[in-house]
């Protein structure tokens, strides 16, 4: 099983698993491709959300509690809200974002969640405010919104994210939509 660690994730496990599962617990963003072992089922606990793998690859996110999301790339898994909640099955291509305890399971293009593994952001259809959030944690920079009405933007955006921040900001402005600024460790949008 190899797991890979978005930023500002942790995951914690045993030394060793004991027992009838191999449990782990994510706090944060993570993508999992799971060795198939019928008898030690491997389940991904964060926030409440209890994946349950049957030997697959699937993205886990879940910055923020009240927005989880699970993506399944390939494979079977099940999802559910809480330790004894009903049991819901994805299928590849589908994600699961749990409002209360029943997700919302819709058919999704996997790269807009699972491309930070790769080393882009993908943005497809979403807000500016969540853009910046993610570029924020990525290079570890505050938001600033000194244009509140440009939070609600939607946007398109592509970008590599093995290059610097300032290769980031000029493919922004380069949008004409905002102007995106850095001062000191402030991303400042107007």
């Amino acid at each position: 099983t190899v797991v890979w660690l978005n930023s500002e994730s942790e995951l914690r496990y045993p030394t060793s698993f004991a027992g009838e599962s191999r449990e782990v617990f994510l706090k944060g963003e993570g993508y999992f491709s799971v060795a198939h072992d019928e008898q030690h089922p491997f389940i991904v606990v964060s926030s409440d959300i209890y994946t349950k793998v049957y030997g697959t690859e699937f993205n886990v996110r879940s910055y923020e509690e009240e927005d989880v999301h699970v993506t399944l790339v390939q494979g079977r898994v099940s999802v559910k809200k809480t330790e004894d909640g009903s049991e819901y099955t994805l299928n590849p291509g589908e994600n699961a974002r749990f409002v209360e305890s029943v997700p919302e399971i819709t058919k999704v293009n996997v790269n807009r969640y699972i491309a930070w593994k790769d080393g882009y952001f993908y943005f497809d259809n979403v807000t500016l405010k969540d853009i910046m959030q993610n570029l924020g944690r990525w290079y570890n920079v505050n938001i600033e919104f000194r244009n509140k009405e440009a939070m609600t933007y939607k946007m398109h955006f592509i970008s590599d994210r093995t290059k610097d921040l300032e290769h980031t900001i000029s493919l922004l402005n380069r949008m004409k939509k905002v102007t995106v600024t850095l001062q000191g460790n402030t991303l400042t949008i107007d």
